[in-house]
């Protein structure tokens, strides 16, 4: 049995920052959506603590974002043009190969905002974030996804059986995840994303509050992509 992530196991995340920075240097990052499937790829690596076992199913990065401001796909997938704002998957990378292909995710690729929280964690964050989705928290819940100042975090584990987690037979028993790891930001556009990550290993508080510390970091990466051009790739 894989022994549980401590805060020693992410001693990376130095690495994960320099990675990041020293690709921006070269220009790498040409877009949001490259840059969050790059920090996705990235975080899933810090994650992986030897070769033998993913310690991670999957990172995904949502955005929140305007009807008006989709990409054409995403725009075809839209069933009530009514509807002011989508979560749309920007960036992922998973133990699956289809996990590292934003455009092959099924239902997860575009959620529409309901009033059924229980159907979508990434909408309970951007709830906390203070976005208008349509939904209230159950107090039961915001211990577990809570906002702090103007971000938000996301600890839930055990993961098995929880109300705010779905797919529990095609996922959550399928590929072991013990819980959920998160945190996500509004941007000065009004916009906002959040990333969640599912430990297939159980994952201490203390080990979560040092993989936090990368929200600043990740935010501020991120805020200057967010102002440009939506665009839409099958290599991502």
């Amino acid at each position: 049995m894989r022994t549980p992530l401590e805060p020693g196991d992410l001693a990376r995340i130095d690495e994960f920052t320099s990675h990041i920075e020293r690709d921006y240097g070269r220009g790498i990052l040409l877009n949001y959506e490259v840059a969050t499937k790059m920090i996705a790829t990235r975080i899933w690596n810090v994650f992986r603590r030897d070769d033998s076992f993913d310690d991670l199913a999957v990172v995904r990065f949502y955005r929140w974002t305007r009807t008006a401001d989709l990409p054409p796909d995403m725009a075809a997938l839209v069933d009530d043009p009514a509807v002011p704002y989508w979560m749309m998957l920007t960036g992922t990378c998973g133990m699956i190969y289809d996990w590292t292909r934003r455009y092959q995710s099924g239902k997860h690729r575009l959620i529409k905002p309901g009033p059924d929280l229980l159907a979508a964690l990434p909408q309970a964050a951007f709830t906390q974030l203070g976005l208008e989705t349509g939904a209230v928290l159950p107090p039961a819940f915001q211990d577990q996804v809570w906002a702090e100042a103007d971000t938000c975090r996301v600890y839930i584990a055990p993961a098995v059986e929880h109300p705010l987690l779905p797919d529990q037979e095609s996922f959550l028993y399928l590929c072991g995840v013990k819980g959920v790891l998160g945190f996500g930001a509004r941007f000065p556009s009004g916009s906002a994303y959040v990333m969640l990550a599912y430990p297939r290993v159980p994952v201490s508080r203390s080990a979560a509050s040092v993989f936090y510390h990368l929200e600043p970091f990740i935010t501020r990466f991120l805020t200057p992509y967010d102002q440009r051009p939506v665009l839409w790739s099958k290599l991502l």
